[in-house]
Protein backbone atom coordinates (compact mmCIF):
# COMPACT_ATOMS: atom_id res chain seq x y z
CA UNK A 1 0.00 0.00 0.00
CA UNK A 2 2.46 2.66 0.99
CA UNK A 3 4.33 1.84 -2.55
CA UNK A 4 1.43 2.51 -4.52
CA UNK A 5 0.19 6.00 -2.20
CA UNK A 6 3.85 7.17 -2.72
CA UNK A 7 3.47 6.54 -6.47
CA UNK A 8 0.07 8.32 -6.50
CA UNK A 9 1.78 11.44 -4.79
CA UNK A 10 4.62 11.34 -7.47
CA UNK A 11 2.32 10.88 -10.54
CA UNK A 12 0.67 13.49 -9.01
CA UNK A 13 3.22 16.06 -8.18
CA UNK A 14 5.30 15.20 -11.63
CA UNK A 15 1.41 15.52 -13.34
CA UNK A 16 0.62 19.01 -11.52
CA UNK A 17 4.06 20.49 -12.22
CA UNK A 18 3.75 19.48 -15.84
CA UNK A 19 0.22 20.69 -16.41
CA UNK A 20 1.67 24.33 -14.45
CA UNK A 21 4.37 24.29 -17.14
CA UNK A 22 3.84 26.82 -20.25
CA UNK A 23 2.28 25.35 -23.55
CA UNK A 24 2.76 27.49 -26.85
CA UNK A 25 1.66 24.63 -28.74
CA UNK A 26 -1.94 23.98 -30.28
CA UNK A 27 -5.07 22.59 -28.47
CA UNK A 28 -5.41 18.84 -28.65
CA UNK A 29 -8.60 19.04 -27.23
CA UNK A 30 -10.91 22.00 -26.67
CA UNK A 31 -13.28 22.61 -23.84
CA UNK A 32 -14.44 25.57 -24.05
CA UNK A 33 -13.39 29.11 -25.46
CA UNK A 34 -10.67 29.72 -23.07
CA UNK A 35 -9.78 25.74 -21.54
CA UNK A 36 -8.37 23.05 -23.88
CA UNK A 37 -4.92 20.81 -23.40
CA UNK A 38 -2.30 20.80 -25.69
CA UNK A 39 0.35 18.12 -26.17
CA UNK A 40 2.39 19.38 -22.84
CA UNK A 41 -0.92 19.48 -20.67
CA UNK A 42 -1.52 15.98 -22.19
CA UNK A 43 1.28 14.58 -20.77
CA UNK A 44 0.45 15.97 -17.45
CA UNK A 45 -3.34 14.54 -17.25
CA UNK A 46 -2.09 11.40 -18.23
CA UNK A 47 0.15 11.13 -15.17
CA UNK A 48 -2.53 12.36 -12.87
CA UNK A 49 -4.66 9.97 -13.95
CA UNK A 50 -1.68 7.43 -13.81
CA UNK A 51 -1.58 7.75 -10.50
CA UNK A 52 -4.84 8.13 -9.50
CA UNK A 53 -5.62 4.69 -10.67
CA UNK A 54 -2.69 3.42 -8.45
CA UNK A 55 -4.49 5.36 -5.78
CA UNK A 56 -7.93 3.81 -6.83
CA UNK A 57 -6.34 0.55 -6.95
CA UNK A 58 -5.40 0.75 -2.71
CA UNK A 59 -8.87 1.82 -2.21
CA UNK A 60 -10.37 -1.30 -3.95
CA UNK A 61 -8.00 -3.39 -2.47
CA UNK A 62 -9.23 -2.14 0.97
CA UNK A 63 -12.72 -1.74 -0.09
CA UNK A 64 -14.45 -3.51 2.72
CA UNK A 65 -13.13 -1.05 5.60
CA UNK A 66 -14.58 2.06 3.92
CA UNK A 67 -17.92 -0.66 3.60
CA UNK A 68 -18.17 -1.34 7.12
CA UNK A 69 -16.64 2.67 8.79
CA UNK A 70 -19.52 4.18 10.24
CA UNK A 71 -22.28 1.87 8.65
CA UNK A 72 -21.54 2.71 5.65
CA UNK A 73 -23.02 5.92 5.57
CA UNK A 74 -19.88 7.49 5.17
CA UNK A 75 -19.38 6.05 1.69
CA UNK A 76 -22.66 7.01 0.86
CA UNK A 77 -21.60 10.84 1.42
CA UNK A 78 -18.48 9.99 0.24
CA UNK A 79 -19.65 9.05 -3.30
CA UNK A 80 -22.01 12.08 -2.77
CA UNK A 81 -19.10 14.52 -2.74
CA UNK A 82 -17.17 13.13 -4.79
CA UNK A 83 -19.98 13.31 -7.75
CA UNK A 84 -20.89 16.64 -6.75
CA UNK A 85 -16.80 17.80 -7.10
CA UNK A 86 -16.82 16.37 -10.57
CA UNK A 87 -19.91 18.05 -11.85
CA UNK A 88 -18.62 20.94 -10.35
CA UNK A 89 -15.18 20.87 -12.12
CA UNK A 90 -16.73 19.87 -15.79
CA UNK A 91 -18.93 22.69 -15.34
CA UNK A 92 -16.81 25.42 -14.20
CA UNK A 93 -14.05 24.53 -16.79
CA UNK A 94 -17.02 23.77 -19.41
CA UNK A 95 -18.85 27.41 -19.01
CA UNK A 96 -15.59 29.06 -17.99
CA UNK A 97 -16.66 29.84 -14.01
CA UNK A 98 -13.14 31.58 -13.25
CA UNK A 99 -11.67 29.26 -10.47
CA UNK A 100 -14.54 27.25 -9.38
CA UNK A 101 -12.88 24.72 -10.48
CA UNK A 102 -10.44 25.05 -7.67
CA UNK A 103 -13.29 24.26 -4.92
CA UNK A 104 -14.22 21.05 -6.97
CA UNK A 105 -10.20 20.01 -6.62
CA UNK A 106 -10.13 20.73 -3.06
CA UNK A 107 -12.93 18.63 -2.17
CA UNK A 108 -12.20 15.81 -4.20
CA UNK A 109 -8.45 15.69 -2.57
CA UNK A 110 -10.00 15.94 0.51
CA UNK A 111 -12.15 12.56 0.13
CA UNK A 112 -8.95 11.02 -1.39
CA UNK A 113 -7.28 11.68 2.05
CA UNK A 114 -9.95 11.09 4.40
CA UNK A 115 -10.39 7.46 2.66
CA UNK A 116 -6.66 7.18 2.82
CA UNK A 117 -6.75 7.69 6.34
CA UNK A 118 -9.90 5.25 7.13
CA UNK A 119 -8.76 2.13 5.13
CA UNK A 120 -4.78 3.19 6.43
CA UNK A 121 -5.41 3.37 10.19
CA UNK A 122 -9.33 2.04 10.67
CA UNK A 123 -9.64 -2.19 11.85
CA UNK A 124 -12.26 -4.06 11.70
CA UNK A 125 -12.95 -5.67 14.91
CA UNK A 126 -12.67 -8.43 16.14
CA UNK A 127 -15.29 -10.98 16.61
CA UNK A 128 -14.76 -12.94 19.68
CA UNK A 129 -17.88 -14.23 20.22
CA UNK A 130 -21.18 -13.53 21.96
CA UNK A 131 -20.85 -13.20 25.88
CA UNK A 132 -21.17 -16.86 27.52
CA UNK A 133 -20.26 -18.65 24.76
CA UNK A 134 -17.73 -21.46 25.41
Amino acid sequence: MKRNVFLWLAFLILGVYIIALPDDGPRWITFSEVHGPGFVDLIGIVLVIIGWLLFVKVLWDRRSKLLHFNGGLSLSIVLLLFGFSFVLIVASVASDFLFWWVVGIIIVNLIQVLCLLIVSKWELPKYEGAKGDN
